[in-house]
């Protein structure tokens, strides 16, 4: 059975001013369903990291509970690595997962702590989410639980709708911006523009790191785009990225305050890229570290 819709992509993936990358994101397309997800570590730098690339992992794995399977890796890594460590120091971590089903138009979120989903249809703007955190704002659900009680709902999908998965690194520099508010960004002409100025208009404010994807629902008959992907190091200075289109073959890069060398590649997927459709940005804010691109496992 053919599909019926698509999904064309973006992401960042920034580390914003920590020291160490937590955030994971990833995508993985199966006969069932197109998943994509953004996962945040908890734990300092003893284990947050470690957490969130063992659930990453995970997650990359068929099942039709996410949630359930990515705990069951977590309780077996925790058993082999943290034997007798209390459970008040072990490391922990949240995520959004978003099941595409394009064969029926519906799609299933899988949602634990406070990373979010949002939803842009008809020029509008719905937190499809519920932060799961206590009275101060801390996530009280999260993968490193021996119980997890994830927000599980199926939702019908239209061509044209729009998603941001995010980290809360995005969406508490967000916060900074009333003026420019998430509906704007989200309908900047392609899905590439929307996560362009998106990063662009708020990295000056992530204090965390910072992750999102952008996703589009397209209807299947549109050509596929080939990947695309952005590299620049703002240590040099800031560039404004207008437009990439790769089905046109145009690029405009507009400089905003010097002249930044920029690298762009095209090709088609491999377990080194995210694949087909997916456009991607890339900013060190430190040039010691360097930012892992989903990889197909």
């Amino acid at each position: 059975m053919s599909s019926t819709l698509r999904i064309a992509s973006a992401y960042f993936h920034h580390i914003g001013r920590r020291e160490e990358q937590q955030d994971q994101l990833g995508q993985h397309e199966s006969s069932k369903r197109h998943r994509f997800f953004v996962v945040d570590g908890m734990g300092g730098v003893q284990g947050g990291t470690a957490m969130a690339n063992v659930l990453r992992k995970a997650l990359l794995t068929d099942s039709d509970n996410p949630v359930e399977h990515a705990q069951s890796v977590v309780q077996s890594w925790f058993a082999e690595v943290f034997d007798g460590v209390p459970s008040e120091q072990l490391p922990g971590a949240v995520a959004t997962i978003l099941d595409v089903d394009t064969q029926d138009g519906t799609a299933v979120i899988h949602h634990v702590g406070d990373t979010r989903l949002y939803l842009l249809r008809d020029g509008m703007v719905t937190q499809l989410t519920n932060d799961q955190v206590d009275r101060d704002g801390n996530p009280n659900q999260d993968f490193g639980l021996n119980v997890v009680q994830p927000q599980i709902e199926q939702i019908t999908l239209n061509v044209g709708d729009r998603f941001l998965l995010c980290s809360d690194g995005v969406y508490r520099a967000l916060g900074h911006h009333p003026m420019m508010s998430l509906e704007v960004y989200l309908q900047q002409g392609t899905i590439d523009q929307a996560c362009t100025q998106l990063l662009l208009g708020c990295e000056a404010d992530f204090d965390d790191n910072a992750t999102a994807w952008i996703l589009e629902v397209q209807a299947n008959e549109r050509l596929r785009l080939s990947t695309t992907e952005v590299r620049s190091s703002s240590s040099i200075g800031w560039i404004l990225v207008g437009c990439l289109v790769a089905g046109f073959g145009l690029g405009m890069v507009l400089d905003w305050s010097g002249v930044l060398p920029i690298s762009t590649t095209k090709s088609q997927p491999t377990s080194q890229n995210p694949g087909v459709g997916t456009f991607e940005i890339h900013r060190e804010t430190n040039p010691k570290q360097s930012v892992d691109t989903p990889q197909q496992q």
